[in-house]
Protein backbone atom coordinates (compact mmCIF):
# COMPACT_ATOMS: atom_id res chain seq x y z
CA UNK A 1 0.00 0.00 0.00
CA UNK A 2 3.14 2.25 0.45
CA UNK A 3 4.34 2.46 -3.31
CA UNK A 4 0.75 2.31 -4.64
CA UNK A 5 0.04 5.41 -2.34
CA UNK A 6 3.59 7.37 -3.32
CA UNK A 7 2.13 6.33 -6.74
CA UNK A 8 -1.17 8.39 -6.39
CA UNK A 9 0.81 10.91 -4.75
CA UNK A 10 3.48 11.28 -7.56
CA UNK A 11 1.02 11.62 -10.30
CA UNK A 12 -1.37 13.87 -8.18
CA UNK A 13 -4.05 11.82 -7.49
CA UNK A 14 -6.31 12.27 -4.31
CA UNK A 15 -7.18 8.29 -4.29
CA UNK A 16 -5.10 5.03 -4.93
CA UNK A 17 -7.12 2.92 -7.19
CA UNK A 18 -6.12 0.08 -8.95
CA UNK A 19 -4.38 1.84 -11.25
CA UNK A 20 -1.83 2.72 -8.07
CA UNK A 21 -2.12 -0.86 -6.95
CA UNK A 22 -1.03 -2.66 -9.84
CA UNK A 23 2.08 -0.10 -10.48
CA UNK A 24 2.66 -1.02 -6.86
CA UNK A 25 2.51 -4.92 -7.55
CA UNK A 26 4.83 -4.68 -10.51
CA UNK A 27 7.77 -2.40 -8.95
CA UNK A 28 7.55 -5.08 -5.50
CA UNK A 29 9.90 -7.64 -6.08
CA UNK A 30 9.18 -10.89 -4.36
CA UNK A 31 9.85 -14.36 -5.60
CA UNK A 32 5.77 -14.99 -5.83
CA UNK A 33 5.21 -11.47 -7.64
CA UNK A 34 8.27 -11.78 -9.92
CA UNK A 35 6.84 -15.56 -11.11
CA UNK A 36 3.28 -14.04 -11.92
CA UNK A 37 4.77 -10.54 -13.42
CA UNK A 38 7.70 -12.53 -15.38
CA UNK A 39 5.06 -14.50 -17.27
CA UNK A 40 3.15 -11.21 -18.76
CA UNK A 41 4.97 -8.51 -20.93
CA UNK A 42 4.40 -5.85 -19.17
CA UNK A 43 7.42 -2.97 -18.32
CA UNK A 44 6.00 -1.23 -14.97
CA UNK A 45 7.67 2.17 -16.67
CA UNK A 46 4.99 1.80 -20.12
CA UNK A 47 2.81 0.64 -17.45
CA UNK A 48 3.32 4.10 -15.39
CA UNK A 49 2.96 5.79 -18.76
CA UNK A 50 -0.38 4.78 -19.94
CA UNK A 51 -1.76 4.82 -16.48
CA UNK A 52 -0.70 8.81 -16.82
CA UNK A 53 -2.93 9.23 -19.82
CA UNK A 54 -5.68 7.47 -18.78
CA UNK A 55 -6.38 8.79 -15.47
CA UNK A 56 -5.28 12.64 -15.32
CA UNK A 57 -4.33 14.41 -12.21
CA UNK A 58 -7.17 15.37 -10.08
CA UNK A 59 -7.70 17.48 -7.25
CA UNK A 60 -10.44 16.11 -5.15
CA UNK A 61 -8.51 16.87 -1.86
CA UNK A 62 -5.62 19.25 -0.81
CA UNK A 63 -2.44 17.55 -2.96
CA UNK A 64 0.83 18.02 -1.55
CA UNK A 65 0.92 21.35 -2.95
CA UNK A 66 -1.98 22.50 -0.97
CA UNK A 67 -4.29 22.62 -4.31
CA UNK A 68 -8.03 21.59 -4.15
CA UNK A 69 -11.05 21.31 -6.74
CA UNK A 70 -13.19 19.15 -8.19
CA UNK A 71 -12.26 15.24 -9.31
CA UNK A 72 -13.45 14.23 -12.72
CA UNK A 73 -12.25 11.17 -15.24
CA UNK A 74 -13.61 9.15 -18.14
CA UNK A 75 -11.48 6.54 -19.72
CA UNK A 76 -10.44 2.72 -20.51
CA UNK A 77 -7.01 1.55 -18.49
CA UNK A 78 -5.62 -1.48 -21.09
CA UNK A 79 -2.66 -3.54 -20.21
CA UNK A 80 -1.77 -5.78 -22.91
CA UNK A 81 -1.73 -9.52 -21.63
CA UNK A 82 -3.38 -8.04 -18.32
CA UNK A 83 -7.07 -7.97 -17.37
CA UNK A 84 -8.71 -5.96 -14.33
CA UNK A 85 -11.67 -7.65 -12.46
CA UNK A 86 -13.45 -5.17 -10.98
CA UNK A 87 -16.70 -7.09 -10.92
CA UNK A 88 -18.00 -8.70 -7.56
CA UNK A 89 -18.98 -12.54 -7.85
CA UNK A 90 -22.63 -13.01 -8.01
CA UNK A 91 -24.36 -14.82 -5.02
CA UNK A 92 -27.14 -17.31 -5.44
CA UNK A 93 -29.26 -19.44 -3.21
CA UNK A 94 -29.39 -16.56 -0.20
CA UNK A 95 -33.26 -16.57 0.20
CA UNK A 96 -34.80 -15.95 3.50
CA UNK A 97 -35.76 -20.53 4.97
CA UNK A 98 -38.48 -21.46 7.38
CA UNK A 99 -38.43 -24.80 9.06
CA UNK A 100 -40.73 -26.06 11.33
CA UNK A 101 -38.57 -28.02 14.64
CA UNK A 102 -40.03 -31.25 16.05
CA UNK A 103 -41.89 -31.10 19.13
CA UNK A 104 -39.85 -29.91 22.13
CA UNK A 105 -37.28 -29.64 20.18
CA UNK A 106 -35.45 -26.37 21.17
CA UNK A 107 -33.29 -26.14 18.14
CA UNK A 108 -32.99 -27.78 14.44
CA UNK A 109 -30.49 -28.34 11.96
CA UNK A 110 -30.89 -26.66 9.14
CA UNK A 111 -29.30 -27.19 5.41
CA UNK A 112 -29.07 -24.44 2.63
CA UNK A 113 -27.20 -24.08 -0.30
CA UNK A 114 -25.66 -20.69 -1.63
CA UNK A 115 -23.36 -20.67 -4.30
CA UNK A 116 -21.19 -17.89 -6.01
CA UNK A 117 -19.90 -17.53 -9.52
CA UNK A 118 -18.02 -14.94 -10.74
CA UNK A 119 -17.61 -13.21 -14.54
CA UNK A 120 -13.90 -14.02 -14.63
CA UNK A 121 -12.92 -16.97 -12.00
CA UNK A 122 -15.82 -19.20 -12.30
CA UNK A 123 -17.19 -20.60 -9.24
CA UNK A 124 -15.66 -19.36 -6.60
CA UNK A 125 -16.18 -20.88 -2.61
CA UNK A 126 -18.83 -18.65 -0.49
CA UNK A 127 -18.91 -18.83 3.13
CA UNK A 128 -21.86 -17.92 5.41
CA UNK A 129 -22.15 -17.49 9.27
CA UNK A 130 -23.55 -19.08 10.90
CA UNK A 131 -22.75 -22.30 8.57
CA UNK A 132 -25.45 -24.62 7.07
CA UNK A 133 -25.77 -27.73 8.75
CA UNK A 134 -25.57 -25.92 12.16
CA UNK A 135 -28.25 -26.10 14.59
CA UNK A 136 -31.07 -23.12 14.64
CA UNK A 137 -32.89 -22.14 17.67
CA UNK A 138 -36.43 -21.12 17.66
CA UNK A 139 -36.99 -18.00 16.39
CA UNK A 140 -35.38 -15.61 13.29
CA UNK A 141 -31.14 -16.11 12.90
CA UNK A 142 -29.83 -13.79 10.36
CA UNK A 143 -27.12 -15.24 7.52
CA UNK A 144 -24.35 -13.57 6.43
CA UNK A 145 -22.47 -15.06 3.26
CA UNK A 146 -19.57 -13.65 1.28
CA UNK A 147 -17.77 -14.92 -2.15
CA UNK A 148 -14.30 -12.97 -3.05
CA UNK A 149 -12.78 -13.73 -6.32
CA UNK A 150 -8.87 -13.75 -7.22
CA UNK A 151 -9.08 -10.23 -7.72
CA UNK A 152 -10.05 -9.13 -4.10
CA UNK A 153 -13.56 -8.35 -5.30
CA UNK A 154 -16.40 -9.25 -2.36
CA UNK A 155 -20.09 -9.93 -2.68
CA UNK A 156 -22.33 -10.03 0.18
CA UNK A 157 -26.11 -11.37 0.82
CA UNK A 158 -28.11 -11.49 3.91
CA UNK A 159 -30.89 -14.07 4.22
CA UNK A 160 -33.43 -14.97 7.53
CA UNK A 161 -33.76 -18.71 8.90
CA UNK A 162 -36.62 -18.84 10.97
CA UNK A 163 -37.13 -22.40 12.98
CA UNK A 164 -40.95 -22.70 14.10
CA UNK A 165 -41.88 -24.41 16.86
CA UNK A 166 -44.62 -27.21 15.93
CA UNK A 167 -47.87 -26.82 17.87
Amino acid sequence: MTLARQEAIQNGHSHIGTEHLAIALRLHKTPALEKIWGKLPVDPEALRRRIEVAVPPTLGGPTPTGRSGTETWTGTLEVPGLEFDVTRPTLSGAVNKTVRAPRRAERVRVRFTVTAKDAVDGSVPGRCRPRSGNRFKLGKTRVTCAATDKSGNTATAKFIVTVRARR
